[in-house]
């Protein structure tokens, strides 16, 4: 799991959490395709037995606040097998990098709006873990 020195070979039971940048990209429950949409690559955090708690959860959000607005991004998250079964697949890669939890940091080839829309569904299915929270006004 997390502490494996290398976490791939993903398993069917892995999953990987997305921050949700902008409260008007969930509405109703309903997680939109522009969550998935970055400047280059899909960046993704692997769900280790930590990330799996409320506290977990809950610390892992606070560490990615936006430090000018004071928001709290929202996290949903998609399994191993919803990225694999995106047409065409985006196989994660374990890319780890320097900020906290880029340890666990994944990624994926640009998906295209048609992946993007099929991991909002897969995403809203799985239910958004913990809500944006708007900061000070």
């Amino acid at each position: 799991m997390a502490d494996r020195a290398h976490l791939e070979p993903f398993q069917d039971s892995d999953f990987f959490l997305r921050r949700i940048a902008r409260e008007r990209h969930v509405r109703n429950r309903q997680i939109f395709w522009q969550v998935f949409k970055g400047p280059v690559e899909l960046s993704l955090t692997f769900e280790d037995e930590n990330l799996r708690t409320p506290a977990g959860l809950l610390a892992y959000q606070k560490v990615h606040e936006f430090k000018e607005s004071q928001d709290l991004p929202g996290v949903c998250r998609v399994s191993h097998p919803d990225l694999i079964g995106a047409t065409p697949p985006l196989p994660p890669r374990h890319t780890p990098n320097a900020e906290e939890y880029g340890h666990l940091h994944c990624s994926t080839d640009p998906p295209t709006k048609l992946q993007m829309e099929y991991l909002a569904k897969r995403a809203t299915d799985h239910g958004v873990l913990l809500p944006f929270v708007k900061g000070r006004a």
